[in-house]
């Protein structure tokens, strides 16, 4: 499988439900490639506790551990389409994200990579009293055609 430079992940953490504008850094990857999460997991921080945990109903953020960028579709990436696709996800207790819920999608392929690529992700749980807790979060995928 040959390695699509043009593909631009922007890593916006954030919780679903949050009415904060996200801003976050651009990383640029390979399709399938191993993303460096430490640039989204200084974002998490940034935006904080009350940010993911409304009321207080966490003590520790979720922080990742591996993400990989998202395959663009063949089809889109032939014609020269550019497109994005926001998912709200569930990391449940175990780390691993879950319901994924398209939010926006400027075309069904774009939904579809970005969900194939969350579903590889994986994190370390938020806690509340010390044990694992779901969160909801949200993830903002750009698909640039280059």
């Amino acid at each position: 499988m040959r390695a699509i430079t043009g593909l631009v992940l922007a890593l916006a953490a954030g919780a679903a439900f949050s009415e904060e504008p996200y801003t976050s850094p651009g990383v640029v990857a390979p399709a399938l490639s191993e993303v460096d999460v430490s640039a989204y997991n200084a974002e998490i921080q940034k935006q904080g506790l009350s940010h993911y945990c409304p009321d207080e109903m966490c003590d520790t953020l979720p922080a990742l551990l591996v993400a990989y960028a998202p395959a663009y579709p063949e089809m889109a990436l032939q014609e020269g389409v550019s497109g994005e696709a926001t998912i709200i996800f569930l990391v449940d207790e175990s780390g691993t994200p879950t319901d994924f819920k398209v939010e926006s999608t400027s075309a069904p392929e774009f939904a579809e990579a970005a969900i194939d690529a969350l579903k590889q992700w994986r994190f370390r749980p938020s806690t509340l009293n010390g044990k694992p807790i779901r969160v909801s979060s949200r993830q903002q995928f750009p698909f640039v055609a280059r």
